[in-house]
């Protein structure tokens, strides 16, 4: 049953996805909107490029590159559902998520399998367009009698017969069939006058017969209609639940299928998991008293950079920097005054008179009295300010040489602090001295020691050679979790399957053999019933004739039936070699005439129910009858619905498993009432889903899903 179809640049569409359901889905839209080409994708998706009218290159939609166009149909079959994707790079199957199936020739042989017929049968059934149907009842019984003998599988006959011909001494028998040809002829001639001397009373005793069987048969045909409807009813219950069956084996083989995949996982993990761990501990040991020894080294190696010579400062840091500050700001304040006294200096110096002459008169001045005495005070005034400058000098060249030294000890112990913040614990520190006086604690650990990177090497080996174990052990334990899930959802499907009494696979086939041969027996019966009246009619006809013609051709006929006799007598001297290939030929026309019979007979009943008239279907050398009337003699919505006829019958015979069929236009001929009839005729048919094709709107009244383009 169809799904779901996506098209891709597939002719005129580019993108388009459509929905199925059970039932009939009608498509329909205008002319020219793309209807066949849904069903020509469909084709392409089962059967590939074979099933194409044209090649991929003039398929793809015009102007885009052929390598993008793409059929993707969804599908269920059996109560799996499949996908079905095709394109130029490949095909493949998609069954629950998982490629099923790949390959363009492969995924067609799965297809015929599917759907019980292969590219051919499903071209001339379930995709040919009506016209092709019709075409071959116009043409005649040869085009149409091609194909039921290649759906019967009559190459088997020719096939029989060439071997037979082939491995058989064989003489020729022309003279003798000539001559029986001869008297076979004369036999028809004389027949032709008299058939057989009419007997009325049998004739009378025939057509009670036929009345009281035809009595008989419709008698009986509501008890077979509700036998077959109660074994269609069992059947599908059963096969129901011998689906669900199968669905629980193909679970169960997964979980086997988990098992060893979680079982051959743990053997991995273990083969790590069982490793014995190296002593990490004892490694880190050894490394952390190597690295031990690089640190008492390198600190060894900051404690010689210390100030161990230096003159020191006697005290502690607190009375360093009180003397410190004492002597810094007793030579500040001298620096200080002495950038006073040399202000003073200056100043006064400004006030002396240096000049001799007056700037305003020009004069001579150094006699004046003023001039003298401010000169003499001024010369007295720097004189002292000198001798305190004098004083207040000495006192810094005094100071300069201890604040050079505080300010070297200061440096010296702050460079001995940077490194003494390093050396916490390896030495002793004496603080009654700037800087402060250190000694080595123990003795001086030389220059060669341990390997310290051979030893981080080997516990980093270590470490991860332990991470790796650890991760083994953990996965070991999930996948452990894991098996132990598996085997208990593996050992409840076999306690369900075990469990399991519904019908196994022969009763799936009982079953259907029994809904089979109830579906026939009412076919039979509807058939015998038309065949029946058919039969009365002909007997009639026959005796009258026969009545008529007797007394006028006795002569003749006993003079044929003595030539025939004697001709006979001659053939049957033919070798046994002879005789075998004419009974195989003769084979083949009997059972072409029973596989016909069998056709034409239901292609009889659904013709009658949808043309609402009793219709007998018959060929003859010159083609198709109805009612005794050629097919050309029927109007063109009455080939329309006769096509439909056989295509459903040909299906129901060859391919009674597919429940798929596809009608593509099948009303074009017909008016309102007549598409209404063989639309009835469709709905009741039987098939699980067809796909109609149509632009009238008749067809929504019976339509299940209706798809409008």
């Amino acid at each position: 049953m169809l799904l779901r179809l996506k098209l891709t640049n597939f002719r005129k569409v580019r993108s388009d996805v459509m929905e199925f359901t059970p039932g009939i889905n009608c498509i329909r839209g205008a002319n020219e909107i793309s209807k066949t080409t849904r069903i020509e994708a469909i084709a392409y998706a089962l059967f590939g490029s074979k099933a194409l009218r044209t090649t991929l290159e003039q398929t793809v939609t015009w102007g885009e590159d052929v390598k993008s166009l793409m059929v993707d149909l969804e599908l269920t079959s059996g109560g799996i559902d499949y996908v079905f994707s095709r394109s130029k790079a490949g095909a493949e199957v998609i069954k629950g998520n998982t490629v099923f199936i790949t390959g363009q020739n492969e995924v067609s042989t799965f297809a015929a399998t599917l759907i019980g017929a292969d590219q051919s049968i499903a071209s001339n059934l379930m995709f040919s367009g009506q016209g092709n149907i019709r075409g071959a009842l116009e043409e005649g019984p040869k085009a149409l009698s091609s194909l039921i003998e290649d759906l019967a599988g009559f190459t088997v006959f020719d096939d029989i017969l060439e071997r037979a011909q082939e491995k058989l001494a064989l003489g020729s028998p022309a003279l003798l069939e000539e001559r029986l040809k001869g008297a076979e002829s004369t036999l028809a001639a004389a027949t032709e006058s008299l058939p057989v001397k009419p007997d009325d009373e049998a004739y009378q005793a025939s057509v009670t017969a036929i009345a009281n069987k035809m009595a008989e048969i419709e008698s009986g045909i509501p008890e077979l209609k509700r036998v077959a409807d109660a074994a269609a009813e069992k059947f599908s219950a059963a096969s129901q639940e011998f689906n669900a069956n199968n669905v629980l084996v193909a679970d169960i083989e997964r979980a086997a299928a988990q098992v060893v995949q979680c079982e051959g996982q743990a053997a991995g993990f273990r083969a790590n998991a069982d490793k014995v761990a190296p002593d990490v501990e004892g490694l880190k040991a050894q490394l952390l008293e190597s690295e031990q020894w690089d640190a008492r080294h390198a600190a060894y190696q900051l404690f010689l950079q210390l100030n161990h010579s230096v003159e020191r400062f006697e005290g502690t840091i607190t009375e360093f920097i009180l003397h410190k500050d004492k002597v810094s700001g007793e030579f500040k304040r001298n620096c200080d005054k002495l950038v006073e006294i040399d202000n003073a200096i200056n100043a006064a110096l400004r006030r002396r008179i240096n000049h001799d002459k007056c700037d305003k008169c020009g004069q001579d001045v150094t006699h004046l009295t003023h001039v003298v005495e401010t000169n003499v005070t001024v010369d007295a005034e720097v004189l002292k300010l000198k001798a305190d400058r004098a004083v207040v000098s000495g006192e810094i060249d005094m100071l300069s040489p201890l604040m050079a030294e505080l300010d070297a000890w200061q440096a010296a112990e702050n460079q001995d602090a940077r490194i003494l913040a390093k050396l916490g614990g390896y030495v002793n520190i004496d603080n009654n001295s700037v800087p402060a006086r250190v000694s080595w604690i123990g003795s001086d650990p030389g220059t060669a020691g341990p390997d310290t990177r051979a030893y981080r090497t080997a516990l980093e080996t270590a470490q991860a050679e332990v991470r790796v174990i650890e991760q083994a052990k953990a996965k070991l334990e999930l996948v452990l979790g894991q098996l132990a899930d598996a085997k208990q959802k593996h050992a409840d499907l076999k306690a369900k399957l075990d469990a399991y009494t519904g019908p196994s696979a022969e009763d799936i086939l009982r079953l259907q053999g029994e809904k089979n041969d109830a579906a026939l027996a009412v076919t039979v019966a509807d058939g015998n019933i038309i065949i029946a009246r058919r039969e009365l009619a002909d007997l009639t006809t026959a005796h009258e004739a026969g009545v008529r013609m007797w007394n006028l051709a006795q002569a003749r006929v006993s003079d044929a039936e003595k030539t025939i006799a004697s001709t006979k007598a001659d053939l049957e001297s033919l070798s046994f070699n002879n005789a075998l290939v004419k009974k195989l030929r003769a084979i083949r026309p009997i059972v072409a005439n029973q596989v016909w019979n069998s056709v034409l007979t239901s292609v009889s009943v659904m013709f009658s129910q949808m043309r609402g008239e009793e219709s007998w279907v018959t060929k003859d050398k010159g083609g198709f009858c109805v009612n005794g009337q050629a097919v050309e003699s029927l109007s063109g919505s009455t080939l329309d619905i006769l096509g439909v006829a056989l295509r459903v019958a040909l299906m129901k015979t060859f391919m009674p498993e597919c429940s798929l069929l596809v009608l593509d236009e099948p009303a074009q001929g017909c008016d309102q009432v007549r598409t209404e009839a063989l639309l009835g005729f469709i709905a009741a048919s039987g098939i699980g889903q067809t796909v109609l094709i149509t632009h009238e709107d008749v067809s929504e009244s019976v339509a299940d899903n209706l798809i409008e383009i």
